[in-house]
């Protein structure tokens, strides 16, 4: 037996977006900052990792 969830209406996701349940990720959000990344490398060429 296979339920199907019902389909979702274009309204729902922005209604998440104005009560804030949901978020828009952008690159920026995504961004590593570059001291993060080079503590992140240092070790893992301490630990023998690429």
């Amino acid at each position: 037996m296979v339920v199907q969830e019902p389909q979702r209406s274009r309204q729902q996701p922005l209604a998440a977006l104005r009560s804030g349940e949901a978020k828009i990720l952008t690159k920026d959000a995504l961004r590593i900052p570059a001291a993060d990344l080079t503590l992140a490398r240092k070790q893992a060429e301490q630990k023998g990792l690429p």
